[in-house]
C-alpha cells in the first residue's frame, strides 16, 4: 500500500480509461509528491489540508430492513475500505477464505452528500480496472478529481486478519493506531462476525456483516455493507491462491471517535 513509481502513469491510465480527461494530467502531475500530515492523521493524498472531523453520531447504519440487526450504539467512524479477499483451493477443489487485507479511508465527511450512497461502487469501478501496481491512494485522486468526492479523505488506518482469540482460525482486525489515532494503542479493534446476509447488489459481491467486538477499544460493532467485488472464481485448482479486489463501507459504533 502507499505509493510506487509508477503511480503517476496508473493515475493517468484509470483516468483516461474512465473518461476524466484533463483529470489525468492533474492527477499524474501531482501524484508524486509525498503524503501530507496534519492534526496527527496521515493523509490520502496532496489534495486534502486537514482531517475531516465531521460527525457522524446520528449517521443511520444500513440494515437491509432488519435482516443485520440495528446497532446497540452511536457510529463513530465511517470508512471506505479499498482492498483484497484472499483465498486458497483446498485438495478437493473448494475456495477456503484466508482473510482480506484493505485500506480505510475516512468518508465520514460524505455521508450527508448525495453521491455518499455510490462511492464503493465507483471506487470499485476504478480499482477493478487498474493495473496491479495502481495503489487505493491513487484511487482516491482520481475519486476525487473526477468529482466522485467532495474531500479528499485521512486513511483511518489498516484491515487485515489475525489469529483467532476464541478458536482456530483467524479473525477480522481493523487497526488505527499507525494512522487515525497515532499512539493510541486501544485503537483497533478485533470482531467477531455475529450476522451476515447476502449483497443487495448481485451475487457478484461479498455479504453485507454485522460483527461484534472481541477485543480492543476502537468499536463495539462494525458493519460491512455496500460491498463490491470480493468474490472468488466458482472453480480452483487444489493448492492455488486468488486474490480478489473488493471495496465497501464499515460503519463503526461506540468506540473512538
Amino acid at each position: 500500500m502507499g505509493f510506487s513509481p509508477s503511480t503517476a502513469s496508473a493515475a493517468t491510465f484509470v483516468a483516461l480509461s474512465l473518461g476524466l480527461g484533463s483529470c489525468a494530467s492533474v492527477v499524474s502531475d501531482q501524484i508524486h509528491t509525498s503524503n501530507l500530515s496534519s492534526r496527527g492523521h496521515q493523509l490520502a493524498s496532496l489534495f486534502d489540508t486537514s482531517a475531516s472531523g465531521c460527525a457522524v453520531s446520528t449517521a443511520i447504519v444500513p440494515h437491509q430492513g432488519g435482516q443485520l440487526a440495528q446497532p446497540t450504539y452511536q457510529v463513530t467512524q465511517i470508512g471506505l475500505g479499498i482492498g483484497t479477499q484472499n483465498y486458497s483451493c483446498s485438495s478437493a477443489g473448494n475456495y477456503t477464505s484466508i482473510g482480506a487485507v484493505a485500506e480505510l479511508y475516512d468518508v465520514s465527511c460524505e455521508y450527508l452528500t448525495a453521491g455518499f450512497t455510490d462511492i464503493s461502487a465507483e471506487a470499485y469501478r476504478v480499482w477493478n480496472a487498474a493495473p496491479t501496481y495502481y495503489t487505493e491512494s491513487t484511487l482516491i485522486d482520481v475519486l476525487y478529481a473526477s468529482g466522485g468526492m467532495t474531500t479528499i479523505p485521512a486513511i483511518l488506518g489498516e484491515h487485515y486478519f489475525v489469529p483467532s482469540l476464541t478458536g482456530s482460525g483467524v479473525s477480522p482486525k481493523w487497526d488505527f493506531t499507525s494512522k487515525a489515532f497515532v499512539g493510541n494503542s486501544a485503537a483497533y479493534v478485533i470482531g467477531k462476525v455475529v450476522d451476515d446476509i447476502p449483497s443487495p447488489s448481485g451475487s457478484s459481491n461479498i455479504d453485507w456483516l454485522y460483527l461484534t467486538n472481541v477485543q480492543g477499544g476502537l468499536a463495539q460493532e462494525i458493519y460491512r455493507t455496500n460491498t463490491m467485488g470480493g468474490q472468488p472464481p466458482h472453480s480452483c485448482a487444489p493448492g492455488s491462491a486468488v486474490v480478489v479486489k473488493y471495496t465497501s463501507i464499515y460503519y463503526f459504533t461506540g468506540g473512538l471517535e
